[in-house]
């Protein structure tokens, strides 16, 4: 049965990672704020952005890493579950010498409006040794990789093709309030990050597909 986004539905998506026996997952959040024609179906929107998001992430992972593909599910709307697409999947293009598994980009996601709650972070996993330079920073090049990956969560994306298509809005996404705040612009640090659920004492993530 095919499903089809409403207008004002906010979509929440997974881009997953995999390396040895952890999970790097980054959630990001949209709402739909224009259907033109018949619109798109949930299964064209997991591929294009798959196809997107893959040569973004792919140069922040090592070698030794796997973008697995990017998930969809609808969150407010009709209620289906998660949708798939991997045909961007594959290994990373990054260096071949693994830093410690916890060890992450960061990416600050900004919002026109003050305070922590309009403010998120994507913690890009699985880096490489070849990354990182003297005094322990990522290199000017993953610097830019990861901004040009962390932007293009923000701002608003056209999906389908004319005369059906959607327009999303990236955003920040509430869960108290349920509510999401248009994401309009990122910092992508110069630090390196930790997850330690991603480290070698976190219990074993699977991927989920």
């Amino acid at each position: 049965m095919p499903f089809f986004p409403s207008l004002d539905d906010v979509l929440q998506v997974r881009v997953v990672s995999h390396y040895d026996n952890q999970n790097g997952i980054n959630i990001r959040h949209c709402k739909v704020t224009q259907i033109d024609g018949a619109g798109v179906q949930m299964d064209e929107i997991a591929r294009e952005l798959d196809q997107d998001i893959g040569p973004l992430i792919k140069p922040l992972l090592g070698s030794f890493a796997t973008y697995r593909g990017t998930e969809v599910k609808n969150l407010t709307g009709a209620k289906n579950v998660p949708i798939h697409s991997d045909l961007a999947a594959g290994p990373g293009t990054g260096g071949a010498q693994p830093m410690s598994k916890q060890t992450s980009g960061i990416a600050t996601i900004r919002s026109d409006q003050a305070g922590r709650q309009f403010r998120g972070r994507i913690f890009v996993p699985f880096p490489a040794e070849e990354e990182s330079e003297s005094p322990g920073k990522p290199t000017a090049g993953y610097v830019t990789a990861l901004g040009t990956y962390a932007g293009y969560f923000t701002g608003t994306l056209i999906i389908g093709g004319a005369p059906d298509t959607i327009t999303i809005q990236w955003g920040i996404w509430s869960r108290q309030t349920q509510t999401l705040t248009p994401a309009t612009g990122l910092v992508a640090r110069d630090k390196w990050a930790t997850q330690r659920r991603r480290s070698d004492y976190g219990a074993r993530n699977d991927p989920p597909f």
